[in-house]
């Protein structure tokens, strides 16, 4: 001490940091706890092992991302690094197709999953896939789960066995037609959403999504769409997204609106005339809705078809709406999941047997669209003759004997029908002829009738409050035949017509005019034609210097073709 002193004691606040991993990789500092002065910055860096990732810093439970990470130490902090495990995913194809993502080897952390969609060339269809060496279905897009490393391959097949997808069912199909050939096609749906939202005081806004690419519109009155076509050699696939709000006229007032749609249509759609079978498999097309019409065989909806048609046609729609003065806000969305869709495709020709031969020979292409789905278990040709018929009647009254005599007696009266039985004829009073009768000729029936009469007959009539009788004469005069089809078994049946003979007799009502012939499907007994003609006169007797009344239906020949259906 050589003088007085003062000493003053400087202590400094300080913070501990406790570095933590959960294995997989190691950091630097090394997991450990640590003191430092406060308002330090201390610097970490994490570093993962081989087959691991770095995944996240949880600082004090708190997840941030960066990599090396900075922490102030402005109290006591816990850091510790994520890693994750990453197993590799090793993609093939095999010829025929390639696949999304392309043919490969990928990481994946363990536990996500990994999609891969198949993608077969032309001409060519996803047989299956195997997964480590084992078959694991033919579902498209497939999903792998990543627990450890897979090695995963598209199968494609050029042509595709119908044995193979329905069994015990293909022998029956077999037994009509013959496969001409048989592909398989993939058609993509897209993923579609759209969404509507309207706020008060005129605001708005409006976005479509088309795998995951979205655009947008804003304003009251606002509206985005969008739509295209793609295709997959036989099959399109249609679709549209819309999303819109503003005001309409409902319920009497001015409503608020806001709308969303998303739809799709996958079509089939041959490239040239025939029978065509279609199969798509159950568990693809019941996420959109199924097939209209199909029968479900052997976990695929099948289609018999001579044409186009609709496979699925998916739609999604919201509309919501509310009063203007109400100020509404409203929204609309709606989604559809993407995926893809297998669609087998065997081309059919029927056995030629003569009673398909025949109806090709009637009826050329358009006999597809029956074959597709009936079988031809029978056929007759029919030849008959529709009587032409005529009727008529004439009476004149002599009036010189009226006065005369005061009787009543007629100066002429006649009556005749012309039938397929002969003319017939008289000129008594009263005249009167009649006849009918049934023609026959196999399934075929005619029944005919034509009568004429002249007669006289009293007439009352009121004049000034008083009922005055007086003699009148008439004529009258009717023909009718009626052609009918009476089949002896309740069956389907197509009749095939020529057009030039039906015509003649005043054309077939509800029948297809199709390569020059009527034809017409009835499920039993069936009116064909029914011709009628009829004619009445008269007169009051001293007032009428007589008068005729004629009838008549026209005739000729007539060839029918009747072919038995059963329903495929």
């Amino acid at each position: 001490m050589n003088g007085d002193h003062v000493v003053q004691a400087v202590f400094i606040r300080q913070y501990r940091l406790t570095i933590r991993t959960g294995g997989g990789g190691h950091t630097d500092p090394h997991p450990g706890t640590y003191t430092y002065d406060a308002g330090t910055t201390v610097t970490v860096t994490a570093t993962p092992n081989v087959g691991y990732r770095f995944k996240y810093w949880k600082l004090d439970g708190n997840v941030r991302n960066e990599n090396p990470i900075s922490v102030t130490m402005n109290s006591d902090h816990d850091l510790e690094a994520v890693f994750v495990k990453l197993w590799t995913l090793t993609v093939e194809a095999s010829s025929g197709g390639t696949t999304d993502p392309a043919p490969g080897t990928y990481v994946y952390e363990d536990g996500s999953t990994a999609t891969v969609r198949a993608i077969p060339s032309q001409g060519w269809s996803l047989k299956g896939w195997t997964l480590d060496g084992r078959e694991a279905g033919s579902q498209n897009p497939i999903s792998v789960t990543m627990d450890r490393d897979h090695a995963l391959k598209a199968v494609f097949q050029e042509y595709v066995d119908l044995h193979s997808l329905l069994g015990g069912e293909a022998n029956r199909i077999l037994q009509s037609f013959d496969v001409v050939e048989g592909k398989g096609y993939t058609a993509i749906i897209p993923s579609l959403s759209a969404y509507a939202r309207q706020w008060p005081y005129y605001n708005g806004y409006q976005e479509v999504s088309v795998d995951g690419v979205k655009y947008t519109s804003g304003g009251f009155y606002g509206y985005v769409s969008k739509s295209g076509t793609n295709n997959y050699g036989t099959v399109t696939v249609e679709w549209s997204a819309s999303a819109a709000t503003g005001s309409r006229y409902q319920f009497g007032n001015y409503v608020d609106y806001a709308t969303a749609t998303v739809r799709a249509t996958v079509t089939f759609k041959p490239s040239s005339t025939g029978i065509y079978l279609v199969l798509v498999p159950r568990d693809q097309a019941n996420k959109y809705g199924g097939v209209p019409n199909a029968r479900l065989v052997n976990g695929y909806y099948m289609l018999t078809v001579a044409g186009e048609a609709t496979l699925l046609q998916p739609s999604y729609s919201q509309d919501s709406y509310a009063f203007w003065f109400f100020f509404p806000t409203l929204t609309a969305s709606v989604n559809m999941e993407g995926g893809a869709v297998t669609v087998y495709v065997f081309k059919l020709q029927p056995k030629q047997t003569p009673e398909v031969q025949k109806l090709y020979s009637l009826l050329g292409s358009e006999a597809n669209r029956i074959l597709a789905s009936y079988t031809v278990t029978g056929y007759e040709e029919v030849s008959s003759n529709v009587p032409s018929l005529y009727a008529y009647a004439r009476a004149i009254p002599d009036k010189s004997y009226y006065y005369r005599y005061w009787g009543y007696r007629f100066a002429s009266i006649y009556a005749e029908i012309r039938t397929p039985e002969g003319t017939f004829a008289q000129s008594n009073d009263p005249a009167y002829v009649s006849r009918s009768n049934t023609i026959r000729s196999g399934p075929i029936s005619i029944d005919w009738s034509a009568q004429a009469r002249a007669y006289k007959d009293y007439f009352y009539y009121y004049y000034e409050g008083v009922l005055i009788r007086s003699m009148a004469w008439y004529t009258t005069a009717s023909v009718t035949a009626s052609v009918q089809f009476k089949p002896s078994g309740q069956a389907t049946y197509i009749l095939v017509i020529p057009k030039s003979q039906a015509d003649q007799l005043g054309g077939i009502q509800g029948a297809q005019v199709i390569n020059g012939y009527y034809v017409l499907q009835v499920n039993g007994e069936k009116t064909i034609f029914n011709l009628a003609s009829s004619q009445l006169n008269w007169g009051l007797w001293f007032y009428t210097d007589g008068g005729e009344a004629s009838a008549s239906t026209p005739g000729g020949p007539l060839n029918v073709h009747i072919f038995r259906l059963t329903p495929r």
